[in-house]
């Protein structure tokens, strides 16, 4: 069964009050679903499978992956027929981030080893696989590991959105770190709320 990312009327309350024109889109928008991927592994592949395509596009790889092999893990990548493997639609570049993902999981990379480190340094960690950048490492932080105080600034949806409340057509740097620090400690709640924002195009 899907899961989903888990907040309620606490986190709502919080960044009505202390963000009042998020709080319109809160109101307008309702409970937003958002779903999770709890497997390290899983999350990192489909994050690599997703570059330069549509998430739709990516499921039906993923999909194709699991209808040949079964659920794919690392072992997939590292024990199996990578022909077979890349002929569902992974290209060679990809393929080969995913192998050093596999690697690293097989050597102890765990969702369980870093969910006790400070956000920053999970991204950092993350980081380090090749593939990895620094937006993915916070997706990462949202959908995986579920962190509540996250506010990606090289994310085009969220600086669309965060743009369009301040009235400008770009953000310096203050304005970002002023709408991280009022959206806190639940940034990652206000930033779905952004996401459909930006995707919706509705005005404030």
């Amino acid at each position: 069964m899907p899961r989903f990312f888990d907040y309620g009327e606490t986190e709502l309350s919080v960044l009505r009050r202390q963000a009042p024109e998020l709080g319109v889109f809160i109101d307008r928008f309702g409970v937003i679903k958002r779903e999770t991927t709890p497997d390290l592994f899983t999350a990192l592949a489909q994050a690599v499978i997703s570059q330069q395509i549509s998430a739709k596009a990516m499921r039906t790889v993923w999909e194709r992956l699991s209808a040949r092999f079964g659920d794919p893990t690392p072992l997939l990548f590292l024990t199996g027929d990578l022909n077979a493997v890349a002929g569902c639609g992974i290209p060679v570049r990809k393929l080969n981030y995913i192998l050093g993902i596999a690697e690293a999981v097989e050597s102890g990379l765990s969702k369980e080893s870093l969910q006790p480190l400070p956000d920053a340094e999970i991204c950092a960690k993350l980081q380090m696989l090749d593939g990895i950048g620094k937006w993915t490492a916070e997706m990462m932080l949202i959908f995986c590991f579920e962190r509540k105080n996250v506010l990606s600034s090289g994310d085009r949806g969220i600086r669309t959105a965060l743009c369009r409340l301040r009235g400008r057509k770009t953000l310096t740097r203050r304005d970002f770190d002023d709408f991280r620090k009022r959206f806190s400690p639940y940034a990652t709640v206000a930033s779905f709320y952004l996401w459909e924002f930006a995707n919706r195009g509705f005005r404030t």
